[in-house]
């Protein structure tokens, strides 16, 4: 009764194909992304665009670090620790993007910043102050923090792990 299930094949587990039309890889999150790799010193530019593409699959394919890994390869110029802190960067500044866009097309305007506790910006101490003096502050996800003559958002600097926490406004 149930020999059709005995010689069924099992699925492979070989991984999907990821494509890089993606509606997560935005041209926004791409230029991030771009900058961010070009921000790394000392990269010969077949590694840079190596790095880029690893990034964009690893955020096509929800933040993926073993995809970063795999679609990247070994590349002698940077430390394990700055080829984590690399993949990981990518994977949260479109993350952040990501919930931006999706924040402010569920008509959610303004957000409030929230510093990370136990430091932020890779040790940094002036970033990590400004970071944490911009806790509790509420912005326009539009527009982003007003700092000096930009404009910043949270997860969206090199090694930021603050959040954007969603203020939802009353209509009184």
């Amino acid at each position: 009764m149930f020999d059709w299930f005995k010689t069924k094949q099992a699925k492979s587990r070989v991984d999907p194909v990821i494509g890089l039309d993606s509606p997560r890889l935005t041209l926004e999150v791409r230029e991030k992304l771009r900058g961010r790799v070009m921000r790394v010193p000392g990269l010969s530019d077949e590694d840079s665009a190596r790095l880029f593409q690893a990034g964009l699959k690893a955020v096509a394919k929800g933040g993926d670090m073993r995809t970063f890994a795999l679609e990247a390869g070994p590349c002698d110029k940077l430390s394990s620790w700055q080829f984590t802190t690399l993949g990981n960067d990518m994977c949260r500044i479109a993350s952040s993007i990501e919930t931006k866009a999706n924040l402010l097309r569920a008509g959610i305007t303004t957000a409030t910043w929230q510093y990370t506790s136990g430091g932020c910006c890779g040790g940094d101490p002036e970033v990590d102050a400004l970071h944490r003096s911009l806790s509790g502050r509420q912005f326009s996800l539009k527009d982003g923090m007003k700092v000096g003559k930009r404009h910043i958002f949270p997860a969206q600097e090199d090694e930021c792990r603050c959040r954007a926490v969603p203020v939802i406004l009353d209509d009184d």
